[in-house]
């Protein structure tokens, strides 16, 4: 029974692995967005669009 439990701990850290990669993923992601000059020039776009 104990090696039954080991098992879906086992595989259930590295789905949480797997989870942690895809997370830095996205966060490079959206790092890599928020530097680029396309980001930056539209941000009085986004400023004036968010006040109302």
């Amino acid at each position: 029974m104990a090696e039954k439990y080991q098992k879906e701990i086992d595989n259930l850290k590295k789905i949480n692995n797997n989870q942690k990669t895809e997370l830095e993923k996205q966060k490079k992601i959206i790092d890599e967005m928020k530097n680029s000059n396309s980001w930056k020039i539209t941000s009085p776009l986004r400023k004036i669009r968010n006040r109302k």
